[in-house]
């Protein structure tokens, strides 16, 4: 595993980065995809964003089997819009394989992009995932972060499904049927499903999420203030509002970050963790399924990278 941080000037210059890094790291470059193993995606950097898609395979340069969705970390963002120069984070893993890039922007504020497969639970075709913090709210749009999922919402209260959180719930109580995160999965189809983060439940879906609401928002220890790092357990809605595990993120955690900042590192033995707000951190604590956040934060709720440096 390898990590890297740095200054980055413009998305077109933090592609240009991602791609040399993960070049270095065993990676291959062919025309616009970039893949190792399982994965393969293909990164696009524009004014406003930097989109990330994702394919079952690589031909001539082009993604095979892509999905016609994109993940993005975009400018006109919930919040405080992205500005540079600002600084990123970028991780990459084996066993899975996986990268993770943080941009931290504006000081407090964070926006991630990630690409990888899941350590998978049972047998089942797929696992190959991407995605980024950002979907297509429009800028007008009120965003809203629960304790379990995110949605967008206009002034006369239609829906739209927005990610926000590392594998959290995109809610779609308007259908649309989309989210920040796409995965492969064949679990109720044929070879090749793309399934992906929205909330509906019956699916097909798939969050991290709703297995870990119990769990964060009731830490840190109140004894010596330290904070759980509570596995990313992945589960996929099925029929009759069931759900199956369908295994986890390998190197990535969620976490209370009450106490931890932007880049603070948690040693746990030979293990070290870097910690990261889902955008920024805020006061707010979640107690009930019922809990909004304040515009603009993201609470106390965070993730953790598996970090390999000083």
């Amino acid at each position: 595993m390898a990590y890297e941080t740095g200054t980055t000037t413009s998305y077109a210059d933090l592609l240009t980065r991602i791609h040399t890094f993960l070049q270095a790291n065993g990676w291959t470059l062919s025309g616009a995809v970039i893949y190792k193993g399982n994965v393969f995606a293909q990164l696009t950097a524009n004014t406003d964003d930097l989109r990330v898609k994702g394919g079952q395979g690589e031909s001539g340069g082009a993604l095979v089997t892509p999905f016609s969705g994109y993940g993005r970390i975009y400018s006109q963002a919930y919040g405080d819009n992205v500005a540079f120069p600002a600084t990123y984070h970028f991780f990459v893993h084996t066993n899975p394989d996986v990268f993770v890039c943080v941009l931290n922007y504006v000081t407090l504020n964070c926006q991630w992009l990630t690409f990888g497969e899941l350590n998978k639970v049972g047998i089942w075709q797929g696992g190959q995932y991407y995605g980024a913090s950002y979907t297509s709210a429009p800028t007008d749009w009120t965003v809203q972060f629960h304790n379990w999922y995110c949605d967008a919402t206009d002034k006369n209260g239609h829906y739209r499904a927005i990610g926000l959180g590392y594998f959290w719930a995109a809610d779609d109580n308007n259908g649309d049927y989309y989210g920040n995160l796409h995965m492969v999965c064949d679990l109720d189809g044929a070879v090749g499903d793309w399934i992906d983060n929205h909330g509906l439940q019956g699916g097909p879906n798939f969050n991290g999420s709703f297995l870990a609401r119990d769990l964060v928002p009731y830490g840190p220890n109140t004894f010596n203030s330290q904070a759980t790092l509570v596995p990313v357990h992945v589960y996929a809605s099925r029929p009759d509002v069931f759900c199956s595990i369908l295994g986890e993120t390998g190197h990535t955690r969620y976490i209370n970050i009450k106490h931890y900042n932007i880049g603070d590192i948690i040693t746990l033995g030979a293990e070290k963790w870097m910690v990261f707000p889902h955008q920024k951190k805020s006061s707010s604590t979640l107690t009930d399924g019922n809990t909004i956040l304040e515009s603009g934060n993201t609470g106390l709720l965070g993730f953790a990278v598996r970090y390999d440096g000083p």
